[in-house]
């Protein structure tokens, strides 16, 4: 967050977080869904002591007050990152760490560093499409709209049974490579140009059987808690933000003093299998499910996007996507189409979970049918219930912005 308002920003970093010291110093009222999600992870929150301490007493309608996490963003307002990765909070962290047996040290958070790359991106149908890098599983959406390139989706009706097979296919197929290749690129030798490569696509297209679903290698999906933003300013700056604790409320361990929720990501994104391209090692940066788009037309902006969602991301940002470039849907549309979501898929922690094709009951009957037939073990939810909370800007030629907001999450699409 320092580096992109160092290197774009018009404000000086500090006045970023006058919202979030607001919210955290006065509180505020706690919605029904977000008490729902504190009563879920309740048991979780409960086993640690300072966790209980400052979310125990959380309910629909009380005022979340959090003083020490108040004080933490004052710091870091004031002093920088340094002060998380260097001062005093850094080592408030690992202090607590230390006594609880953990493995992070002062060494290792002052260690940490930004990476500013290009973004790996491809064409799709005469559009450039850009995604996070890996460890970033990101290029699992390009991966997927290359191999998707081989079939006129066009031509589908965007809820038929076809479209949707050929949606699903792909990113079988796409995962299947990140799990066999990926890892963390300063350690693991791989080649994603390859993976994203004309000829790879070409040789993963062919094993896809129009009429029939293909078996894929049993791995797992989970809940998270992730949050994702993009925003786009009136000079046409487009920013595209994802953002995790890994799990719902991360390892819900809170360090004391500090109102600082510690994340799970090393456990639940590591393997102990030996010879894994992301097998656990000093150093080395776990894959991630995180990320986000930004898709330029002639060179210049044209949509920006992302969700929120574990595994989910890579096919939702898929299928909006595809709704928007191959059907011509609106931000708003893309967001709210029918949506599937196929499991397992890449984490750890649910490796024996049947493989499931979730389908909102607002997909036609017929279509669910067809994907039956071709195989697919669909499971129908509720109209809003496959996950997800897409947020998406389309910037038009002439600087208009048409914004979409998931109605399955509590995101908002906001203009002036």
């Amino acid at each position: 967050m320092e580096e992109l308002a160092v290197r774009f920003g018009r404000l000086e970093f500090g006045d970023h977080f006058a919202a979030a010291l607001r919210h955290a110093d006065r509180g505020f009222p706690v919605s029904a869904p977000l008490a729902a999600l504190f009563a879920a992870h309740a048991g979780r929150l409960d086993g640690d002591p300072e966790s209980h301490r400052v979310y125990g007493a959380v309910r629909e309608g009380a005022v979340l007050v959090q003083p020490d996490l108040a004080r933490s963003i004052e710091a870091i307002a004031l002093e920088g990152s340094r002060v998380l990765y260097q001062g005093r909070l850094a080592e408030a962290i690992t202090a607590y760490l230390r006594q609880a047996g953990g493995l992070l040290t002062l060494e290792d958070l002052a260690e940490n560093r930004v990476d500013v790359y290009a973004a790996p991106s491809v064409d799709y149908r005469g559009d450039r499409v850009y995604e996070t890098a890996p460890p970033s599983q990101g290029f699992v959406v390009l991966e997927e709209l290359k191999i998707l390139e081989r079939f006129d989706l066009g031509s589908l009706a965007e809820d038929g049974e076809e479209a949707i097979h050929l949606l699903v296919e792909a990113n079988k197929l796409a995962i299947e490579d990140r799990l066999r290749f990926a890892g963390d690129p300063r350690l693991v030798e791989w080649e994603l140009g390859r993976l994203l490569s004309a000829e790879h696509a070409e040789e993963r297209a062919r094993l896809i059987d129009r009429e029939q679903a293909r078996a894929m290698a049993p791995v797992g999906a989970a809940g998270g808690d992730t949050t994702y933003l993009c925003v786009v300013d009136r000079d046409g700056l487009a920013v595209s933000f994802v953002h995790s604790l890994s799990l719902a409320f991360g390892a819900a361990v809170t360090v004391p003093g500090t109102g600082i929720l510690l994340n799970d990501r090393v456990g639940r994104g590591f393997t102990l299998e030996a010879g894994h391209p992301n097998r656990i090692a000093p150093h080395k940066r776990t894959m991630s499910t995180l990320n986000c788009y930004l898709v330029t037309r002639d060179g210049k902006p044209a949509i920006v996007g992302g969700t929120p969602g574990g595994d989910g991301q890579v096919q939702w940002n898929l299928q909006v996507l595809s709704a928007m470039l191959d059907h011509g849907s609106d931000p708003q549309a893309a967001v709210s189409a029918p949506r599937w979501t196929h499991g397992p898929s890449t984490d750890p922690w649910t490796l024996d979970a049947p493989e499931t094709l979730t389908v909102e009951e607002r997909l036609p009957e017929a279509t669910r049918a067809g994907l039956r037939r071709r195989g697919h073990p669909v499971r129908t939810v509720g109209p809003w219930q496959a996950g997800g909370s897409a947020q998406v800007i389309a910037i038009e030629p002439s600087g208009l912005l048409r914004g979409g907001s998931d109605p399955r999450g509590g995101g908002l699409a906001l203009g002036r």
